[in-house]
């Protein structure tokens, strides 16, 4: 298989560049936007982001459940890979995580109310919207009901990217923290790292009281043997340990 080196170009920031037509008088709404970045993304992308995005559309073909009928999969494929570039998140990882969250279901709903690919709670999107994402892109997601647009794919992998990379963020990498955090929430998390408690950050210790990092380790497993890949280091973030 043709192993790709990954350019230079993917340290860049993604941007958008809206132009007056798709804008028009100040009103954009979050579809036009992923239109406008997608295009842009296209524009702009590499080779190897591209062989990505035809591995995880025929993935996300095989596996996507109730996929939008007006939606083309591999948009969504193109915006996990952007999303992935933007916030230096490994797409392994993000697909991963969809697996185990909603088994590639964009109408999953858990019993706590969390919704979605990614299953996020409501709460947790309106937090992402008004604190994690620049101007343009909240005001794309104002109005409408947040419930509902959590059952567009597209809104949910955008919002659950951010979020995810704001636990990195917040954890400083530590990956058993901020996917316990993703999980249990970050209260739950700091109050398990409470020295009071006894509770170190090792992945030994969070893998006994945390079983949902072992399901994600599986997870990654199968998801990185479904893309083809042995072993691959796109981003920063590639791996959990084992």
């Amino acid at each position: 298989m043709k192993q790709y080196r990954t350019p230079m170009i993917w340290f860049l920031m993604f941007t958008v560049v809206p132009t007056s037509a798709s804008v028009g008088q100040g009103q954009l709404d979050f579809d036009s936007l992923n239109r406008l970045s997608m295009r842009h993304w296209r524009a702009r992308s590499t080779q190897f982001e591209r062989a990505w995005v035809q591995r995880i559309t025929k993935l996300l073909t095989k596996r996507m459940v109730g996929f939008p009928k007006d939606r083309q999969i591999s948009d969504l494929a193109v915006t996990i890979v952007r999303l992935c570039r933007k916030y230096q998140i490994d797409p392994v990882l993000v697909l991963s995580m969809i697996h185990h969250e909603s088994s590639f279901n964009p109408r999953a709903l858990s019993v706590m109310g969390a919704r979605g690919l990614m299953q996020l709670m409501p709460g947790t999107a309106q937090f992402v919207i008004d604190h994690l994402l620049d101007g343009k892109m909240r005001t794309s997601f104002q109005g409408g009901s947040i419930r509902e647009q959590l059952e567009d794919p597209f809104f949910n992998v955008t919002l659950g990217v951010a979020y995810l990379a704001y636990l990195r963020n917040r954890y400083t990498d530590n990956l058993p923290q901020f996917l316990a955090a993703y999980n249990a929430g970050p209260g739950a998390v700091d109050d398990r790292l409470d020295p009071k408690l006894d509770l170190g950050p090792s992945f030994e210790r969070w893998r006994a009281v945390h079983p949902y990092i072992q399901a994600i380790s599986r997870s990654v497993e199968m998801i990185r043997s479904s893309l083809g890949f042995q072993d691959h280091k796109y981003f920063k973030h590639v791996s959990i340990a084992k």
